[in-house]
């Protein structure tokens, strides 16, 4: 079975969130796929966070953390066709 590879990067204009934040909430996703997600929908996806979207291996899915995501709701595919997720930051 595929295995689909997501990449946590945080984005944020003013550092918002440390990367100590980002492994942890990655670990957090890891755990949620693995244990809830893979099962019902036999997906396999690994969670990786990484400093920097350039740091980003090719064939990752980005799961991008932004400051603000106005009207982006939906499907979102980069010049490639390569699918990434815009996600906005909040204290929430």
């Amino acid at each position: 079975m595929l295995i689909n590879q997501l990449a946590l990067v945080s984005e944020t204009k003013i550092n918002k969130i440390n990367p100590s934040q980002i492994t942890r909430v990655a670990a957090a996703l890891q755990k949620q796929a693995t244990r809830d997600f893979a099962p019902l929908w036999q997906v396999n996806a690994t969670v990786d966070a990484f400093d920097r979207l350039e740091d980003v291996p090719v064939g990752y899915w980005p799961l991008i953390v932004v400051d603000d995501v106005p009207d982006a709701a939906g499907y979102h595919t980069d010049e490639n066709g390569q699918p990434f997720s815009l996600i906005e930051f909040s204290d929430s």
